[in-house]
């Protein structure tokens, strides 16, 4: 007989895997390391920031990871407040908060939401398919709609 633990492990085996992948991202992000960052999307892939135009496919996320690699990375955190398993797509909702300092030293923080969506390639693993982020506090500072003035 199967404990209630085991039942519960095989139901949100997925939904682990999508999270674990989250965790991997914002390490490679918190790194700064384009190629590797690029690897975790699939070819069709698209990241995009507010309206902004979104970068699609791997060549233009490596080449929008690399300007953001101008700036270092001192904080980068993604908490999912949510996770949806469908078979091999999956989606998640959260927040984002992002620290960096420019050359000159001067700081910056970042704190937003993020949708993502995800594919399950065969193996296994979990692929980006769409990672949009939302600002809505820059240097602490936000307007009367939450969005950065």
């Amino acid at each position: 007989m199967r404990t209630a633990r085991h039942v519960y492990n095989e139901y949100t085996k997925d939904e682990r895997g999508v999270e674990a992948a989250l965790a991997r991202y914002s390490d490679l992000v918190r790194q700064q390391e384009p190629d590797k960052i690029v690897s975790m999307f699939d070819s069709s892939a698209e990241v995009s920031v507010d309206s902004d135009k979104p970068a699609v496919g791997r060549d233009e996320i490596h080449a929008y990871f690399k300007v953001l690699a101008k700036s270092k990375v001192v904080e980068f955190e993604l908490k999912a407040t949510s996770t949806t398993v469908t078979k091999d797509d999956a989606s998640q909702r959260g927040t984002y908060l992002q620290t960096t300092n420019d050359a000159a030293g001067e700081g910056r923080t970042l704190k937003g939401t993020f949708e993502a969506t995800w594919t399950r390639k065969p193996g296994g693993d979990w692929l980006l398919h769409r990672m949009r982020t939302s600002l809505v506090e820059r240097d602490g500072e936000r307007d009367m709609r939450g969005k950065t003035q």
